[in-house]
């Protein structure tokens, strides 16, 4: 069953979305938020796949009943409590040394919930290390020389900081416009 009013479920299409693209050296890393996943693009056009994003899990809740009406899926009230394994999104990827740090979050109904998370992943071991969570939509990232983190919010508090660990804000209004620009 799919269409309107059809039950909570992916369709596993198979499309791509360039979302973002940091050059690098003999290509550019590309993260593709319809294919949910990060790959190399050389100069001379060969693609390797860096890293497949695994599934983002979200607990059904209130809100996620009511976001997933809002877009046409019946979710049951008997799902409540259960976790759905949404489609992660990559929203940005940003270099820095041997290290690629992307933002994800959770495809539909999981855009606004302020359940989207940073990463950053070796790229030579494939070790990938959780940076931040509980973000709401992130949607940048730049990395400066000393390894600050600073993650623009779509839908939250603007612009947070990561530093050793820790998540603070730096940018905290809405309605104002932000410039980002790289850090280096």
């Amino acid at each position: 069953m799919s269409g309107p009013g059809s039950f909570l479920q992916s369709k596993g299409e198979v499309f791509s979305h360039p979302y973002s693209s940091p050059p690098v050296w003999g290509g550019v890393i590309v993260g593709d938020a319809g294919a949910n996943n990060i790959v190399f693009v050389s100069n001379s056009g060969y693609v390797k796949l860096i890293k497949s994003l695994p599934a983002e899990p979200i607990i059904i809740d209130a809100a996620v009943i009511t976001l997933g009406s809002e877009v046409g899926m019946m979710i049951p009230e008997c799902m409540v409590g259960l976790k759905y394994c949404a489609q992660a999104v990559p929203t940005d990827v940003e270099v820095n040394g041997s290290w690629i740090y992307y933002s994800a979050l959770p495809g539909v109904p999981g855009e606004s919930l302020g359940v989207g998370k940073v990463y950053r992943a070796n790229l030579f071991t494939g070790n990938t290390q959780l940076i931040a969570e509980g973000l709401a939509a992130p949607t940048g990232i730049a990395v400066s020389y000393d390894n600050t983190i600073y993650i623009a919010q779509l839908m939250g508090d603007g612009v947070s900081v990561v530093n050793d660990g820790k998540v603070t804000y730096a940018l905290a209004e809405t309605g104002g416009k932000l410039m980002t620009m790289r850090l280096r």
